[in-house]
């Protein structure tokens, strides 16, 4: 993701659609379409699976990570915004984990701890897409916000917003449950309004 960041800040592209945990950055403006729910997923055949549940389900809270600092992590790579997530989720938890395996690809993630090499946070998407993966929510729950970015300061032409509302849709359409949640912006409820006025 930090390369990609890199490639709009030389204007080598206009548009990136990504996610993030950060709205402090002054030089780009990130559009937020979503919130999805950050889970801390295990294999069904992982002994914590027992206490564990299904995504769709009301699913089992972890208080405190102190309670899975001894379980070797599966994390994603030192360039997502997962990762930065997960990095603050262990230092405000003070704890220290043995990370065994750490990949910027959320798929090959995911396919490791189904195949129960470890424990890791996940987008709640993943693990609704996985039946033999089982998950805890955290308390305070942790969020990563999905949309698009863009240079501070660009003037959206009509033809842009048209193509932040298709993207918004498309989003939509795939991933809405109960753990991705619309979460749009005022800019991007404005944008909603001009191309959907019937439905938002």
């Amino acid at each position: 993701m930090k390369t990609l960041i890199q490639m709009l800040l030389d204007e080598k592209i206009d548009f990136l659609l990504g996610s993030t945990s950060d709205f402090r950055q002054k030089e780009y403006r990130f559009l937020r379409f979503f919130r999805e729910e950050i889970v801390l997923a295990v294999s069904e055949h992982h002994p914590l699976a027992t206490a564990a549940g299904l995504p769709q389900d009301l699913t089992p809270v972890l208080h405190s990570l102190k309670e899975v600092e001894d379980i070797p992590f599966v994390n994603a790579g030192a360039s997502t915004t997962l990762n930065q997530i997960t990095a603050s989720l262990f230092e405000n938890h003070e704890i220290s984990p043995t990370v065994v395996f750490e990949t910027d690809n959320a798929s090959l993630q995911c396919e490791m701890i189904r195949s129960n090499q470890g424990i890791g946070f996940l987008p709640a998407t993943y693990v609704y897409r996985s039946p033999d993966l089982r998950c805890f929510s955290l308390e305070p729950k942790a969020w990563v916000y999905a949309g698009m970015y863009h240079l501070n300061g660009r003037h959206l032409t009509s033809y842009e917003r048209h193509m932040i509302c298709m993207a918004y849709e498309q989003s939509k359409a795939l991933r809405l449950n109960e753990r991705f949640l619309e979460y749009p912006d005022p800019v991007v409820q404005d944008i909603l309004r001009e191309f959907s006025p019937g439905e938002h």
